[in-house]
């Protein structure tokens, strides 16, 4: 049996979400990588409804939140996080205050 050894700088475990987004951003840095996903072809059931704010101020950073913005509705933006006293409360600082509902069709591409 003959066995082969594939050198990478980064292996990335599954392509959902996160997984792409650095595939995508490792592209861009012309690194090289290996994206290795479990399932032969994409699921088609939706896995998100929406995108949460913060999420839409990680995707300004990327320079990728025009798109979303343009074909997303918006809804609630809600944080929540465990204050020093062990309750709950919602707020932030958020530069997009509110969350967007967007079809699979366009957040999948």
């Amino acid at each position: 049996m003959m066995t082969s050894v594939i050198e990478t700088d980064v292996l990335i475990i599954g392509a959902g979400p996160a997984g792409l987004m650095a595939a995508n951003e490792l592209q861009k840095r012309d690194m090289d990588f290996i994206c290795l996903e479990q399932r032969s072809s994409h699921s088609e059931l939706s896995k998100a409804l929406g995108i949460q704010a913060r999420t839409l101020e990680m995707f300004e950073l990327l320079g990728v939140h025009q798109e979303f913005l343009k074909k997303g509705y918006p809804g609630p933006a809600r944080i929540q996080a465990p204050s020093r006293r062990g309750k709950t409360f919602c707020g932030g600082t958020l530069s997009y205050r509110e969350s967007i509902s967007i079809s699979t069709y366009y957040s999948s591409k």
